[in-house]
């Protein structure tokens, strides 16, 4: 079980909110997420985080893309999508529109 509670604070520390320490598992809001939804639906969650993850470009903007990534797929689960194809679906929405936002940001600048 620790072993587990190492590997979920590391994979989710930073999308999830940050703060999570492996001696104590996750910090108050992350532990939330943990109240909220079951192990299946965390792990279908992390699934489609790490999918969606995979649209992103890399760059210094990925950690902070990854967290609004993260809420989505919480949003989507929240309302009781919690199917992997769902929870994907929303994690996919939510970075093509992060692509499609940095895509024009970066086009106005290099017209400047």
């Amino acid at each position: 079980m620790k072993f587990m509670k190492v590997d979920w604070c590391r994979k989710n520390k930073a999308a999830l909110g940050g703060g999570c320490d492996p001696r104590r598992g996750p910090r108050r809001e992350d532990h939330m997420i943990t109240d909220t939804f079951d192990r299946r639906t965390i792990a279908k969650m992390e699934v489609a985080l790490e999918r969606a993850c995979l649209l992103l470009p890399t760059g210094s903007e990925k950690h902070r893309a990854r967290r609004i990534i993260a809420g989505k797929i919480i949003e989507c689960a929240n309302r009781g999508d919690a199917t992997l194809s769902r929870l994907t679906e929303a994690g996919y929405a939510a970075a093509v529109q992060l692509n499609c936002f940095g895509q024009s940001v970066r086009k106005k600048e290099a017209a400047n």
